[in-house]
């Protein structure tokens, strides 16, 4: 076991001297992290933040755009309604037209009908009175016709 320890012993001392070796690593991380630091983190920081501007505008305009679109959406809606009530309005209306003048084209051929009816009536009342004279006449000649057949058929 004492060979381990007089092993260790030096490792551990090694392990907690400082030499020049440190300093030169120091130094090299830095200089190392000063060329990164311009030529690769700067310019990608940069590029980070022109991308999270970029990506912020494009946000507010899809933004925009999206407020523009249900404003425009509300306006169709509102319009479509109210062109909606204006048909409607317009139907009751044509609607109303068209039972008026319906009703006013039934009473004037009621009126014409009417007026025929009256006239086939008067004609066949003319009818009617010109038949019964005749009628009149003609059984007046039939009576005298059957009165001289049944006296001619009496006298023989």
């Amino acid at each position: 076991m004492d060979a381990i320890v007089e092993v260790a012993t030096p490792l551990a001392a090694a392990l907690v001297d400082l030499d020049a070796t440190y300093f030169v690593q120091m130094a090299i991380f830095l200089v190392l992290y000063a060329l990164l630091s311009q030529v690769f983190f700067k310019p990608y920081i940069r590029r980070l933040h022109r991308r999270d501007e970029a990506g912020t505008g494009l946000r507010q305009r899809a933004r925009d755009a999206l407020q523009r679109s249900r404003d425009l959406a509300e306006d169709a809606d509102r319009r479509l309604a109210e062109a909606r009530r204006a048909a409607v309005l317009e139907r009751r209306r044509l609607t109303e037209d068209g039972a008026a003048l319906r009703e006013a084209i039934v009473a004037k051929e009621r009126e014409r009908c009417r007026a025929r009816v009256d006239e086939e009536l008067a004609a066949l009342e003319s009818q009617k009175a010109a038949f019964l004279s005749q009628s009149d006449r003609t059984a007046a000649e039939l009576a005298t016709l059957i009165d001289s057949q049944v006296q001619s058929v009496e006298a023989r």
